[in-house]
């Protein structure tokens, strides 16, 4: 029985295997890199979506205080337009808007109440359209994250 002792045997076998963990490693990293990137620009998304969304809120509540502050006569008789109203201005985001649109022939009945032609309409309804936008902006300059709501109010 011969053993293969020698060191011409078994020279550079360390190496490879050094080589081919060493590879591994490296390709272990940069997947692990480009997660944790991704997680990132996800992160930073949903809160430029957050920050959308309570800009939005906040116009619609400034829309709602709009219909609250007038009586009912007024908005029966209010035109509506297409123009959006600037709310209130938001540290670091563009400013949100709202939109006030009456609903003409929109009649609130409550239960047991008359359905008598010619009774006086007693309510108005309000539809409110509130847009928010986020701090990031995109290539062409416009807010990259935007948020839509809608609401009716109905004023009594």
């Amino acid at each position: 029985m011969t053993l293969n002792n020698t060191p011409h045997a078994q020279q550079g076998a360390v190496l490879v295997v050094a080589l081919i963990m060493l590879l591994l490693l490296t390709v272990l990293g940069i997947s692990s890199m480009r997660s944790t990137s991704m997680q990132e620009r996800m992160a930073g998304n949903l809160r430029d979506e957050s920050h959308a969304l309570q800009a939005a809120e906040a116009a619609m509540r400034q829309g709602e205080a709009a219909v609250k502050a007038q009586s009912v006569t007024y908005w029966q008789n209010y035109t509506s337009s297409t123009s959006w109203s600037s709310g209130a201005a938001i540290s670091g985001l563009t400013t949100p808007k709202y939109r006030l649109t009456m609903l003409p022939g929109v009649t609130i009945v409550k239960a047991g109440s008359s359905l008598e032609a010619g009774a006086p309409i007693t309510v108005a309804v309000v539809r409110i359209e509130a847009q928010g936008f986020g701090a990031v902006q995109n290539s062409s300059g416009n807010a990259a994250s935007t948020y839509q709501l809608k609401s009716m109010y109905i004023k009594r």
